[in-house]
C-alpha cells in the first residue's frame, strides 16, 4: 500500500515540503494547534515514528522508522494556539528544517522564514489573505529573494478551501488540487491535477465519531484503487491522540507517539 502513498508524498517533499505545512494554514480549523488535530491549551507537540511489531498480540514499537512520506517534528504554540517555531528532522534524528512564523496586528500568519541545513536560510514564505481572512497566495521566495512557486487558493461559501493552484516561477501552472467536505466539514476528497489537467492522485478519506480520519483510500493516475490506509489511536484525558498505529491492510506498519505539554 505504502507505494502509492510514497509516490505523491514525494511530490510533497520535491516542492520543499511545504504543501504540508501550508495545509496547516488552509485546513483543520482556526489555528495552527487545530491544524494539527490538536486541542485544548496545548503548549508543545513532539511527533516520533519507529516501525510497528507484533509481541505476543499486542503491538509496540519496533527500531526507529518511519514511511517515507513522514518527518519527525517539534512545534511549539503560543496561548492562543498559533504556531511560533517548528521543526522537521531527519530520520538520523538531525534537524531537516527549522521554521519561524511573523503575525500581523489582526493575528495572520503573514511570513514563514525557513532554516534548512546547517540552519541557513533556504526559504521564505509570503501570504496574503482576503476580507474574509482566507489565505489566498502564498508566494515562496529562495534564499537570496528569488522567486520561488506561488500558490493560489478558492474558497466556498463556507470559507472551505475548494481549489488550490500551483505555479512555477515563470507562472505555468503546476499542480491544480480540488477539496470536498462533508457535512461536518471534514475533507473527505482531495484531487491533485497535472498541468494539462490530468488525475495525478485522488485520496478519499473517513472519519469515526471522534472525528479522526480512521481510513485513507489512494486511487491512482486511472483512478485504481492503489493503496488503504488504516488508522487506530489512543487518546489522552484531554482526547488528543498521543499514539497512531497505521496499517497496511491488516497489517500495522508504522507507530507514531505524540508527547504534548500543555499550558
Amino acid at each position: 500500500m505504502f507505494r502509492g502513498v510514497q509516490i505523491i508524498r514525494d511530490i510533497f517533499l520535491s516542492v520543499l515540503f511545504i504543501l504540508f505545512m501550508m495545509g496547516c494554514n488552509q485546513e483543520g480549523g482556526n489555528n495552527d494547534r487545530n491544524a494539527q488535530e490538536l486541542w485544548g491549551p496545548v503548549k508543545s507537540v513532539r511527533d516520533i515514528s519507529y516501525e510497528a511489531v507484533v509481541k505476543s498480540g499486542e503491538i509496540v514499537k519496533g527500531k526507529k522508522s518511519s514511511p517515507n512520506w513522514w518527518k519527525d517534528s517539534y512545534t511549539v504554540f503560543d496561548r492562543k494556539g498559533k504556531a511560533t517555531e517548528e521543526l522537521f528532522y531527519r530520520s538520523d534524528g538531525r534537524i531537516w528544517t527549522k521554521s519561524f512564523y511573523r503575525y500581523d496586528d489582526d493575528g495572520r500568519k503573514i511570513e514563514t522564514e525557513v532554516l534548512g541545513a546547517n540552519l541557513k536560510p533556504w526559504y521564505k514564505r509570503i501570504t496574503r489573505y482576503d476580507a474574509s481572512n482566507n489565505p489566498i497566495e502564498d508566494v515562496l521566495y529562495k534564499a537570496g529573494e528569488t522567486l520561488g512557486s506561488r500558490w493560489i487558493y478558492s474558497y466556498n461559501d463556507k470559507g472551505q478551501k475548494v481549489i488550490e493552484n500551483r505555479y512555477h516561477p515563470d507562472g505555468k501552472l503546476s499542480i491544480r488540487s480540488t477539496f470536498k467536505y462533508n457535512d461536518k466539514g471534514q475533507k473527505v476528497e482531495e484531487v491533485m491535477y497535472n498541468s494539462e489537467g490530468g488525475q495525478i492522485v485522488r485520496w478519499v478519506s473517513h472519519y469515526d465519531d471522534r472525528n479522526l480520519k480512521v481510513e485513507e483510500y489512494y486511487y491512482n493516475a486511472k483512478n485504481d484503487l492503489d493503496a488503504k490506509e488504516i488508522y487506530q489511536y489512543e487518546l489522552d484525558s484531554r482526547n488528543n491522540w498521543i499514539k497512531k498505529v497505521i496499517f497496511d491492510g491488516d497489517q500495522p506498519k508504522f507507530i507514531i507517539y505524540r508527547e504534548i505539554q500543555y499550558y
